[in-house]
């Protein structure tokens, strides 16, 4: 029987707040937006990638939209906007973020390369590169390398993927 008050009364933060670092309080109010992107994710995935998000697929979903007619630039400026300053900020340089990201497909590195520097301009373009930082961020966040006791610090980065993953799920649904 106390497995099942065990099961009925976990805390998912006290516990990662005692197994990580005591010292450093996980609190739902500032962790929200790194709590939310998985279910963010899960919509994305099951709603614009068959449930199997790849580079592939996901450019595939963009291809696929922008033939509908149901994507422009104007919904993702801001979007693209931040990740934009985000990748040149201080002394990082393009290939840095890319690096810091663990971008290593060369076709991908390329692709979200030239959008980031302004040189690869076409929507299509913008937001599959948008779409791809956004499936890194996932990999690095769910394969264990970015670092739960760095992640208050990324809290405005995970707000705006979950921006970017809501705006791309509602215009692709809601658009004709």
């Amino acid at each position: 029987m106390p497995a099942e008050l065990a099961i009925a009364t976990f805390e998912p933060l006290e516990w990662v707040n005692e197994y990580t670092q005591p010292a450093m309080r996980i609190d739902q109010e500032v962790f929200g937006p790194i709590l939310h992107f998985s279910l963010m994710w899960n919509l994305f995935e099951r709603d614009a990638c068959g449930k199997e998000a790849t580079p592939s697929s996901i450019e595939k979903a963009v291809q696929s939209a922008f033939a509908a007619g149901k994507l422009s630039l104007a919904p993702f400026q801001e979007h693209l906007q931040y990740f934009q300053d985000r990748s040149q900020r201080g002394e990082l340089t393009i290939e840095q973020y890319l690096n810091a990201l663990k971008m290593t497909n060369a076709s991908a590195r390329h692709l979200v390369g030239g959008v980031l520097a302004g040189t690869l301009t076409d929507p299509n373009n913008a937001i599959h590169a948008l779409l791809l930082i956004a499936h890194r961020i996932r990999n690095n966040l769910f394969h264990g390398e970015k670092d739960v006791a760095m992640l208050h610090t990324q809290v405005h980065l995970f707000r705006a993927v979950n921006s970017l993953l809501a705006t791309y799920l509602h215009t692709t649904k809601s658009a004709a």
